[in-house]
């Protein structure tokens, strides 16, 4: 599917390749997207972006859509990720960017402020805060805090398992994640899940879609979650298989920076936020749109 105004191309970095979206002339705006998604999550966001002055760049991430897709497991840590955006800086002639990251997208994108202060002039974030690195190693501490419970990253945890059931039905297991994590589902309302339970299995599969989300949008996702193929791990939000080794730094990332949040995601007083707003141009807030 293509978008008016919107061209793609492949462009290499870090060893691999990623296809990425474009539209506009000016300073470099890269925007990140999360599970499960693709450059096409930010179709809105180029006309405006791109009239402000701005060169709107919105890569598929490392193992989706297409772009390039290592089968290792250990290809889609955190540090390879950012490295990835990094040198797409680069190797679009570009010394700085503006970076942001929505859901697994954010935490790509504070990273890439973190280590690269010289490369990103500002960075801003979508749902998810900037989150220092833990002093304990997270699986232990989930495994721990979860003990007795379904938790989407540990069930994505294991090779093989989350994989199975979302390509069982890639196009209604995508209608149930995306209404889901749109916050168009009452989760207080759904039956409790224990560690051996799937994730789909009680979700809702909707009737019909909210505005945001049309059929074509649908398909569009479908099609680019088809494309994956043989070419396992299926993306199935790979970084929650962290790369432990990763940079061990547990500063702040000291730029300009937002993060916009849906009120009912309660980040007002996590810690990422009051530390964001010691520092930020632009104060974090909460939205309901």
């Amino acid at each position: 599917m293509s978008w008016e105004g919107v061209t793609q191309r492949r462009v290499a970095t870090n060893g691999i390749e990623l296809n990425i979206a474009e539209a506009g002339e000016g300073p470099l705006v890269l925007l990140l997207h999360g599970f499960p998604e693709s450059w096409y999550s930010w179709r809105h966001q180029f006309d405006p972006v791109a009239k402000a002055g701005y060169h709107v760049v919105a890569p598929d991430m490392r193992g989706y859509g297409k772009s390039d897709k290592p089968h290792e497991i250990e290809a889609y840590n955190q540090v390879e990720v950012r490295k990835d955006i990094i040198g797409l800086i680069g190797a679009l002639g570009y010394d700085k960017a503006i970076v942001i990251g929505h859901d697994w997208g954010a935490p790509t994108a504070w990273a890439c402020a973190l280590h690269h202060a010289d490369k990103v002039r500002a960075v801003g974030a979508l749902s998810v805060p900037f989150m220092p690195r833990s002093p304990v190693q997270p699986m232990p501490a989930m495994r721990e805090m979860f003990k007795g419970q379904f938790f989407y990253q540990l069930y994505f945890f294991e090779p093989g398992v989350a994989e199975a059931e979302f390509e069982a039905d890639i196009r209604t297991a995508l209608k149930k994640f995306l209404v889901m994590a749109g916050g168009e589902t009452d989760l207080t309302t759904l039956p409790a899940k224990g560690p051996e339970d799937d994730m789909f299995t009680g979700l809702p599969n909707p009737k019909t879609l909210p505005a945001w989300l049309s059929e074509e949008d649908l398909d569009f996702y479908t099609g680019e979650f088809e494309r994956i193929g043989d070419a396992r791990p299926a993306q199935l939000l790979p970084q929650s298989r962290p790369c432990l080794e990763a940079d061990r730094r547990r500063a702040r990332p000291y730029r300009p920076a937002g993060l916009l949040y849906r009120r009912s995601q309660g980040w007002r007083d996590h810690d990422g936020c009051r530390g964001l707003s010691g520092h930020a141009d632009l104060c974090a807030g909460p939205s309901d749109q």
